[in-house]
């Protein structure tokens, strides 16, 4: 089981990331042109969705902090320390905190949305189905709704896997009663 919830798992994650044009190494190693799709595939789903002019936004599991600038009241959200200084230093004008998704330090109903990124199947891939209840409950307290985006539901090229042709991309949002998974199409 990989060490998820620490910070020295994630240093050592950027100690891999060749320079700082590869920062995606950090979370996910695939080629270039496969992040910069998956990339266009989550901003299209996140305008889809939320209204990132006027949406109070938290990120959690922010990183690097890839999709701050294009949500104008944004709140990022990691436990590692190293991923959130890039952040800062790439979005300035944003908000980030440390902190664990076991605890969020914030109020109830704070956000319109939280938008995650991968972030449910790593924590249920690597420490269980029973601590992804725990974030998962700390999401509900502080958010109307959750955006959940996974790299492999939308190109699972990037997770090892081989697309079929029945494979339709997809994402996930939870609101306070359900979670329901929407396909979607790309032109």
């Amino acid at each position: 089981m990989k060490q998820v919830l620490t910070p020295s798992f994630w240093k050592q994650r950027l100690m891999g990331v060749p320079n700082e044009d590869h920062l995606h190494f950090s979370v996910l190693t695939c080629p270039k042109e496969d992040w910069h799709t998956l990339h266009r595939m989550h901003l299209t789903i996140i305008h889809k969705h939320i209204n990132v002019t006027a949406d109070k936004v938290l990120d959690l599991g922010c990183g690097y902090g890839r999709i701050a600038k294009y949500i104008n009241n944004y709140t990022g959200a990691d436990l590692s320390p190293d991923l959130l200084n890039i952040a800062k230093k790439q979005n300035p004008d944003k908000t980030f905190v440390e902190c664990d998704g076991r605890s969020l330090p914030f109020e109830n109903n704070e956000f319109n949305w939280t938008v995650i990124i991968s972030l449910k199947t790593m924590i249920i891939e690597n420490c269980g189905e029973e601590l992804w209840n725990q974030i998962k409950q700390e999401i509900k307290r502080v958010s109307s709704k959750c955006l959940m985006l996974e790299y492999g539901d939308l190109f699972p090229e990037t997770s090892g896997r081989v697309r079929n042709s029945k494979f339709v991309p997809s994402y996930e949002i939870m609101d306070q009663n359900n979670t329901t998974k929407y396909g979607i199409q790309f032109k």
